[in-house]
């Protein structure tokens, strides 16, 4: 009988364009001892500069294969390329190794979540059992700011959120050490669990990239710092704070005032909403909400806007790298603002429903003692709770800016007359879910059925 075949392990390679992720692919070829290594490359240029320039290189032998995914992210458009080209590679039972370069725009987490879904559908293979991950890296090149002006930074962040090894890559270009100090205890800030190192052309022990055994899905998605404060605040002291690498929580049991916690977005940030629903009426007087329509793009006509309201915001508050939390906004009172701030942009939408809202049946699957801890009464779970992560944090003016965004207890009584400048979202009662019900207290009809509310 045939001795069951370990799972393919699988290192994904992220970061930013032009971070180097081809000179450590190279790097790993030229040095993976006797390993033999399956790539897969993955380019949004329609050229594909990137396998071609691999492909060049001398050190690429037989025993390499390579896979080209053409003209599209894995992250998004591809998964399911990716998850048949996967299991191509395992079904030739010959590789010791996978690398997966991903696209510097690609999420590492969604392609994460590739070798851990469960898929119901035919014609698609599921890649547990065959493939598991074995290493996320993402590497951040020098001289990239935390508080990038464009429209990279939340997405330059959820890479390094996100990894177990994280490389600071060209070092040479740095020769500043109070900088790079800084550097590292500001990625150290925003992903405590992850190994940091500085490197130079990428140069790193193969130890450190393959056959680690070191990642684990469920630690990843919990290892962002901002999650950690949230969770497990901790004492502000060591290498960080001599660096003014500090975060906090700011916690409220009031509402924000709609108008004036736009005014406060508008002046210090970028502000991104999603239009989750579009109501009939498009009115902006007092009492009604207001529909618009956004763009997710960074416009390129507003760079002295973006310019001027970093220097303010940075003045006032000190650099902020990264805030993110709950918001809750008078006039919405049953629904979550999620909020996600990334150097000048800032995110606000609809996270759903607070518990509150909702009928304890209507709950998900979780530890509903673990939900209670977050309520107080009267409101129950609604509350402000924002974590903020940067450099020489002035927090007394965030809290007292934070606080002056607050209802008064009379805005709070006539909440329904204050304007609401941001996008509209969806009404309670629009909204599906289903709540489970106790057979023996239905008809015959309805037993065993969940009904939508």
């Amino acid at each position: 009988m045939a001795m069951q075949r370990k799972p393919l392990p699988v290192t994904l390679l992220s970061g930013f364009l032009g971070a180097g992720k081809t000179t450590l692919l190279q790097h790993i070829l030229a040095n993976k001892d006797k390993l033999k290594v399956a790539v897969i490359v993955n380019d949004m240029a329609e050229l594909n500069v990137d396998a071609a320039l691999i492909k060049r290189t001398h050190w690429v032998q037989a025993e390499e294969k390579l896979v080209e995914m053409q003209n599209g992210c894995i992250c998004c458009t591809l998964r399911e390329d990716l998850l048949q080209e996967v299991s191509k590679l395992v079904a030739q039972e010959k590789f010791d190794h996978l690398v997966i370069e991903s696209t510097g725009i690609s999420e590492p987490q969604m392609v994460a979540e590739t070798f851990d879904m469960d898929l119901e559908e035919p014609n698609v293979q599921c890649l547990k059992g065959k493939a598991c991950l074995d290493n996320c890296v993402t590497e951040r090149e020098e001289g990239v700011a935390m508080e990038d002006e464009r429209n990279v930074a939340e997405l330059l962040l959820d890479q390094i959120e996100f990894a177990n090894v994280i490389l600071l890559n060209k070092q040479d270009l740095v020769a500043d050490k109070v900088s790079r100090q800084t550097l590292l205890a500001a990625v150290r800030k925003l992903n405590p669990k992850a190994g940091v190192q500085f490197t130079t052309r990428c140069k790193v022990p193969m130890k450190q990239i393959l056959n680690t055994g070191n990642f684990d899905m469920e630690k990843a998605s919990a290892s962002a710092g901002w999650l950690q404060s949230l969770k497990n605040p901790e004492p502000q002291t060591g290498e960080a704070v001599e660096y003014g690498i500090t975060s906090f929580v700011y916690r409220a049991r009031k509402p924000f005032h709609p108008q004036k916690l736009y005014d406060f977005a508008v002046k210090n940030f970028f502000l991104q909403e999603t239009e989750l629903y579009e109501p009939d009426t498009q009115e902006e007087d007092h009492g009604q909400q207001v529909s618009r329509r956004t763009d997710s793009k960074l416009p390129a006509a507003k760079p002295l806007r973006l310019q001027h309201g970093y220097l303010s915001r940075t003045a006032s508050y000190g650099k902020i790298f990264r805030s993110k939390g709950f918001a809750w906004i008078a006039r919405r009172d049953d629904m979550m603002g999620e909020w996600s701030s990334a150097g000048n942009i800032l995110k606000l939408t609809c996270g759903g429903p607070w518990f509150a809202a909702l009928p304890q049946e209507a709950w998900p699957d979780i530890d509903v003692s673990e939900v209670l801890k977050d309520f107080e009464e009267p409101h129950k779970d609604r509350r402000q709770e924002l974590v903020f992560i940067g450099q020489d944090l002035n927090r007394c003016a965030i809290v007292d800016a934070l606080d002056n965004c607050l209802c008064s207890d009379r805005d709070f009584r006539q909440s329904k007359q204050l304007r609401d400048p941001f996008v509209a979202w969806p009404e309670l009662d629009m909204m599906e879910f289903e709540v489970s019900t106790d057979s023996s207290d239905s008809s015959d009809e309805d037993d065993g059925e969940s009904h939508t509310t």
